[in-house]
């Protein structure tokens, strides 16, 4: 049968969106700059398993050319997250979003409009996202947008997409301070964060849903003086923070990804916990039904 708006089919019975049922709706996601979409399961080992490789029709690249980390060519994957019902909000580099199973990395357009207006005299082209619950608890979500700049060194707007219209609404300017715009990641207590990569100045942020004034932050080791930061993403699970960036030497172009592990309970103590892995990460995702704290 088909199911109506906000359930889903599940082994025949249509389900509601909020119930948090959905196979993997507890894992992280993430995707790389060549369209793999990987499951990252924090509760085991750290682990990563592809879930398929992304068939999206995107358009070209938001023009005038994007400086890096964005590469020139076809339009790629530039950030993404996940919804209560296991679906993936993926946004390209041509400023398009595309809906993904994350049970198998089927593609479907959203209908987005790119290029929408910010309400400064600019307008939304690129931005990092994250699904943040209502209120703690709650099983309605919000999804919120960071930036908006080709250039992503520019602060840009904090914003929210109504996913039904698929209409931005500009909250405000982001703050400065950072050399590059964060991406966002979202919890199932109604806390929206930031991740702010940098060879010298980097962070993790709380940042407030109706001024986009930063909050408690804890500051990270810097990713090194000498590397350009290429790719970045993150997610909150279990109380704690799972970075996924990638650094490239800028003498010898050599790349290195990374995950680290950042724990705001030990006053933002940073582990690597994987180095050297063969995906450029671009986008991270995580539905608000995981878990928000594990002793």
């Amino acid at each position: 049968e088909t199911c109506g708006d906000g359930t889903s089919c599940d082994n025949g019975e249509c389900r509601s969106s909020s119930d948090c049922g959905e196979a993997g709706s507890e894992l992280i996601y993430v995707v790389d700059d060549s369209n793999r979409l990987l499951s990252f399961d924090p509760s085991s080992g750290n682990t990563f398993t592809l879930v398929g490789t992304l068939d999206c029709s995107a358009g070209a690249p938001i023009t005038p050319p994007p400086p890096p980390p964005l590469p020139a060519g076809p339009a790629t994957p530039f950030s993404m997250s996940v919804a209560r019902d296991g679906t993936a909000w993926v946004l390209y580099s041509s400023g398009e979003i595309f809906h993904v199973s994350t049970e198998d990395a089927s593609c479907q357009a959203s209908g987005f409009q790119i290029n929408q207006s910010n309400g400064d005299g600019g307008l939304w082209g690129l931005f990092g996202m994250g699904f943040v619950s209502n209120s703690a608890g709650s099983d309605e979500e919000t999804l919120f947008l960071a930036g908006g700049e080709v250039d992503p060194t520019i602060p840009g707007h904090l914003g929210t997409l109504d996913t039904t219209s698929l209409a931005i609404t500009t909250v405000d300017n982001m703050q400065g301070g950072s050399e590059y715009s964060p991406e966002l990641t979202g919890t199932g207590d109604a806390e929206l964060y930031g991740y702010y990569p940098g060879a010298s100045n980097t962070f993790i942020a709380e940042i407030n849903k109706a001024s986009a004034a930063r909050g408690t932050s804890w500051t990270l080791p810097g990713l090194g003086f000498g590397v350009q930061v290429q790719a970045w993403a993150f997610a909150h699970w279990g109380g704690r923070f799972y970075v996924f960036v990638t650094t490239a030497n800028a003498l010898t172009g050599a790349t290195n990804s990374q995950v680290l592990l950042v724990d705001p309970m030990q006053a933002g103590q940073t582990t690597t916990l994987l180095s050297n892995q063969p995906y450029i990460i671009v986008g991270a995702g995580v539905s608000t039904c995981a878990p928000v704290f594990i002793p």
